[in-house]
């Protein structure tokens, strides 16, 4: 089986919460080149671009599906774009869940739209779950992704 229209709704959520830490924080914001906030600071708010990171997670387990058979080398990243509800903070629990919203086939490629919303679980919810699990976790949503990704289909050569 191969990526088509009846992978559309399909969900794939991560077994643990990425832990927002200070440390992340900083590390990614002088990757960007620009200040972290203040060492000290109780609650730093981290770059917006960071939500990428725990996005990427999610594609993860997406790529992993072995019927869905995409292989990176012969997928682009199309287009990206965020939707935020809230900044993520240092001390955030965040489980992101991706679920695939449309695949449309063209000539040899597919270009399928991923959404991955970002939960920011409530204070003493674990929120450890099999990573098919097809429930909500708790907690507010505080950023949503939408991606386009192009994947073209292996050539006869390949397939072989």
């Amino acid at each position: 089986m191969s990526i088509s229209s009846s992978f559309v709704g399909r969900r794939y959520r991560l077994a643990y919460p990425y832990e927002v830490s200070q440390a992340k924080i900083t590390e990614f914001s002088r990757a960007l080149g620009c200040l972290p906030g203040e060492e000290n600071e109780p609650n730093p708010i981290a770059p917006p671009t960071m939500a990428a990171v725990i996005a990427a997670q999610a594609w993860e387990l997406f790529f992993a599906d072995a019927e869905a058979d995409i292989a990176l080398s012969r997928t682009i990243h199309g287009d990206q774009r965020f939707e935020f509800n809230a900044p993520l903070q240092a001390g955030d629990r965040i489980l992101a869940v991706l679920e695939v919203e449309a695949v449309r086939a063209r000539t040899a490629m597919e270009i399928i739209t991923v959404r991955v919303d970002l939960h920011r679980l409530p204070a003493g919810v674990a929120g450890t779950a099999a990573p098919d699990d097809a429930v909500d976790p708790p907690g507010a949503i505080v950023a949503r992704s939408w991606s386009t990704l192009v994947h073209r289909r292996p050539s006869t050569e390949e397939a072989a």
